[in-house]
């Protein structure tokens, strides 16, 4: 639960964001086909993609258009796969297709990619909302004594100059890029997360990815949330296909500041802090939504969205997790698979040098290598 009460841990990054730009003279000329941070639906995305693929551009000039796009919509894994071999993109590109779909879940699909089924009467809703409960409290208990590895890839929008070169002549791109990769091993014991070893690229300690980073897979994040929603509100959003098919019953809760155990802590220092020193924790009210299997309860997918006040430092604090069945020694649980943290922090430097654009952090985390001791694991993505 450590990263239950401090899961920001954008300090760091603003300290050398500062560092890094202080010095720095610079004019950032937006791609001609875009204005600042334009929002898109699904369709509309699809269609800038094919049009800049019809003209051939080059991928480091397409991928710095699609640093200024955001989606309105949810891209689905589903819409992502039949999109994606429509088009002949660069790494570059591809890297920031990646990041946009990736931040998109936190908002509904396309009207068209969502079942037409009738929503449930309410009887059938509080079924399935009990059934969910229920499911949260004994979800870690039911977990055999197993090993899994965390791997976390991080990005950020720091400036970057051509030939990791600085001068008043070179320009930097402030483009959303890979900044590093984390390893940690994830031992759960009696249904708790119990240790970790760590496994890197020099970095002391793994949990400490620059920006946020998800917390609680194993358990408490399930429970904090639906022990928090009943002083809240929960309410039926939408049915939604899932992986390989499977529809699932999406819930929207919220969740008062009175009744928060969602926290967000930073602290940074430099120029731009006064006093020197700064420190910010808060537990703000929150909100998102549960993806249930309306037979069993199961969550297969949750979203929380912290409501920040716009004095805050932080912007933004969103964390996704993914759910799916996983093999460990021959019999199938379901586990965390996938997750996304995006966390947008004020810093008065950038914005000036960067159009008014806050500093932002995307954290991608993968849990694999799922085994029970010396058992083998395997995910399986179609069920």
């Amino acid at each position: 639960m450590t990263e239950l009460i401090s899961r920001n841990r954008a300090g760091e990054k603003l300290r050398k964001s500062v560092r890094r730009t202080m010095s720095i003279l610079l004019s950032l000329v937006l791609p001609a086909a875009l204005p600042a941070q334009t929002s898109l639906t699904v369709r509309e995305f699809e269609n800038f993609l094919l049009s800049r693929h019809a003209q051939t551009e080059s991928d480091a000039l397409l991928a710095r258009q699609l640093a200024f796009i955001q989606l309105s919509q949810q891209l689905t894994d589903a819409k992502l796969a039949k999109l994606v071999p429509k088009l002949r993109i660069g790494p570059q590109s591809a890297e920031q297709i990646e990041l946009i779909a990736a931040a998109s879940v936190f908002d509904v699909p396309p009207p068209d990619d969502l079942p037409s089924q009738s929503p449930p009467d309410s009887l059938e809703q509080n079924r399935i909302l009990q059934a969910a409960r229920e499911y949260a409290h004994v979800f870690a208990r039911r977990l055999p004594d197993f090993l899994a590895v965390r791997s976390t890839q991080s990005y950020d929008n720091a400036p970057q100059f051509p030939a990791g070169k600085r001068s008043r002549k070179s320009e930097p791109v402030f483009l959303i890029h890979f900044v590093g990769a984390r390893r940690r091993q994830v031992a759960v014991r009696g249904g708790l997360e119990a240790s970790a070893s760590h496994a890197d690229s020099g970095a002391p300690d793994s949990d400490h990815a620059e920006g946020m980073t998800t917390w609680g897979e194993f358990g408490p994040l399930l429970t904090t949330v639906v022990d928090d929603a009943q002083a809240g509100t929960i309410a039926w959003s939408r049915w939604q296909n899932g992986a390989g098919g499977a529809r699932l019953a999406v819930f929207h809760y919220t969740v008062p500041r009175s009744a928060s155990h969602d926290f967000v802590d930073l602290w940074s220092s430099g120029p731009l802090a006064s006093p020197p020193l700064r420190s910010f924790s808060d537990k703000p009210a929150y909100q998102g939504e549960l993806y249930i299997d309306p037979a069993s309860g199961t969550i297969l997918g949750i979203t929380l969205n912290a409501e920040l006040s716009p004095e805050s430092p932080v912007l933004l604090s969103r964390l996704a997790v993914q759910y799916a069945p996983v093999e460990i020694a021959g019999k199938m649980y379901v586990c965390p698979v996938r997750g996304v943290a995006v966390s947008v922090v004020h810093n008065q430097d950038m914005e000036l040098m960067d159009g008014g654009r806050p500093e932002r952090f995307v954290n991608l985390v993968y849990f694999t290598e799922y085994h029970k001791f010396a058992s083998t694991s395997r995910i399986l993505t179609n069920r």
